[in-house]
């Protein structure tokens, strides 16, 4: 793992993979987020820098051709007769940005108004603490695996990949 970086463009993606064994799993969630054709590098962390939030194409095209990726995030692995809900939010305004991520066991897929997902209610407090205003509303994605599923084995995968300066001794805010 690598140690920080300071982002220019993200692109937050999730996927969902079920199979009878774990790597195919795997596979196929990061093929429905759209990350299989990388070598992922997984990034410790995210300096607390204003970024710009596209989309794949525009990723895809500002990579032009790399085959390595920067990613903070999860790929979280369930085995049979577990559950698993995840969510990753990315927010950057008024000189500010971050990104959030976070996996539940178990935990029954919310989709009302008045239940925010995790990673997008710890950046909104971030950001009100941090920029003392009221924050815009973080891009969010949300993704969950049943327990009772068909397939026994489920891997989420919640990305938030990055094309930035990498820093090696670099202190997060």
């Amino acid at each position: 793992m690598e140690g920080s970086i300071t982002p220019n463009y993200v692109w937050i993606t999730a996927g969902v993979g079920m199979w009878t064994n774990e790597k195919t799993a795997e596979e196929l969630a990061k093929r429905e987020a759209g990350v299989d054709k990388f070598k992922i590098i997984r990034v410790a962390t995210m300096l607390d820098s204003p970024f710009v939030a596209i989309g794949k194409k525009e990723f895809y095209q500002r990579l032009s051709g790399a085959r390595r990726a920067y990613m903070v995030g999860d790929i979280h692995h369930v085995s049979p007769q577990e559950g698993v809900s995840g969510d990753i939010s990315a927010l950057s305004a008024s000189g500010w940005g971050g990104v959030s991520w976070c996996v539940s066991y178990d935990r029954p897929r919310v989709n009302t108004q008045s239940l925010l997902p995790f990673s997008k209610r710890e950046l909104i407090c971030e950001f009100e603490q941090v920029v003392s205003g009221e924050s815009p509303d973080p891009l969010t994605i949300e993704v969950s695996i049943d327990k009772d599923r068909e397939k026994p084995y489920g891997c989420i995968v919640l990305a938030a990949m990055i094309i930035g300066d990498l820093g090696y001794n670099e202190q997060p805010h």
